[in-house]
């Protein structure tokens, strides 16, 4: 998680449980729910997907609640500060956050651009399935996957070759997209806007 984005969410006392270890199926366990979930889709006439966080833990951005989250880190970071309140404060970040910052140290928000981010293998399969039609179903149009719903602002999926934006809804705004007042056009940027969620940026 890009530490300039997760600055800009708003704080609340409870988070949830945080730092839980991930849970892996096991290679028969994983088989029978890939085949199980292709079942589905190919019965299915309108199929939807609704992706989270963990869809870019992949590209090395980090989730919220996971063993390396935001907020299992920025939880870790405060506990170490209470047990240690002498512990210096640089522009109202702990040592441990600014460590994090500049690439060292384990604790406080994780430092990762964004812009460096590129889609993964679920991006790519996702954006796939909505661009290509299932095999003899080529005339009533019909696709394995119509339409995608995140609720991710990390912009992968607008990177994305073949997912068009029509076929995509993005819940709280991508930080690399700004949108004209004027035309609606929509323009991806190289650099984090200064907001999210389509807020005026001034440009």
């Amino acid at each position: 998680m890009s530490a300039t984005y997760a600055d800009r969410l708003s704080d609340y006392p409870n988070k949830g449980v945080c730092g839980l270890a991930e849970k892996f199926d096991t290679r028969r366990a994983l088989e029978c729910k890939i085949n199980k979930l292709a079942q589905l889709v190919r019965q299915s006439r309108h199929t939807v997907v609704l992706t989270g966080a963990g869809i870019s833990t992949a590209a090395g951005i980090p989730d919220f609640r996971g063993p390396k989250g935001i907020w299992t880190l920025e939880e870790q970071a405060k506990k170490k500060e209470k047990k240690d309140p002498k512990r210096r404060k640089l522009n109202g970040r702990t040592d441990a956050d600014s460590n994090v910052a500049t690439g060292g140290g384990t604790t406080g928000k994780p430092n990762f651009s964004f812009i460096d981010a590129k889609p993964t293998y679920t991006h790519r399969a996702l954006a796939h399935l909505v661009s290509h039609t299932p095999p003899g179903e080529e005339e009533d149009g019909r696709r394995f996957l119509h339409y995608v719903i995140t609720q991710n602002v990390d912009g992968l999926h607008r990177k994305t070759p073949d997912l068009p934006r029509s076929s995509l809804s993005i819940l709280h705004g991508c930080v690399l997209t700004e949108k004209c007042e004027v035309c609606s056009r929509e323009y991806i940027r190289d650099f984090e806007v200064d907001s999210i969620a389509e807020q005026p940026t001034g440009r």
